[in-house]
């Protein structure tokens, strides 16, 4: 990325407190709405087309009075400000909204995962499956995203390996 801009916002959350693990993904769904054509890079941040960064997400949860979730963009060139923020607020509004009614019962992303689904990239391609310090443990393709956030590569032999973001990361693979 070139020279870097950044956004910041802070915002409260009527969404219950086990649900924040999912927040990275859901902001990161947010920022790819205020982009033409983006796709939402697992677990956080937003690509285009051809896997270009365009977003880093960073998103913390603190109590004040309510959930207030402390969210943080940085991308070169810069996303709209305005939009982004107008993007942020329908998602999160339309998240609290489908959990009070209950259509979250099965997880926090109940309520987006098709969408979420087919607007991550590398969805049934061929990944790197990372440690967090980088080094790759398996190669596979990229076949699910579950209601908590967690995805699962099926490897060559044909098994299922599943993890969530603090455990892995996945890269487009090497070979």
């Amino acid at each position: 990325m070139g020279e870097v801009a950044s956004w910041e916002k802070s915002l409260t959350l009527d969404v219950p407190m086990g649900h924040m693990a999912v927040l990275p993904l859901m902001c990161s769904l947010a920022a790819a709405d205020a982009a033409d054509g983006a796709l939402v890079r697992w677990p956080s941040g937003v690509v285009d087309a051809d896997g270009e960064e365009l977003a880093r997400i960073r998103a913390s949860v603190r109590y004040d009075d309510g959930l207030v979730a402390d969210i943080a963009e940085s991308s070169a060139p810069p996303l709209d400000g305005a939009a982004l923020e107008r993007a942020l607020a329908a998602r999160m509004d339309a998240w609290a909204a489908e959990t009070r009614a209950g259509r979250a019962k099965a997880g926090p992303l109940a309520p987006v995962l098709p969408e979420l689904f087919d607007r991550t990239w590398l969805m049934g391609e061929r990944v790197s499956c990372l440690y967090p310090n980088g080094r790759a443990f398996a190669e596979g393709r990229l076949a699910a995203l579950d209601v908590w956030g967690r995805v699962t590569v099926v490897d060559d032999a044909g098994a299922e390996i599943e993890f969530s973001p603090e455990q892995a990361g996945i890269a487009p693979a090497t070979r």
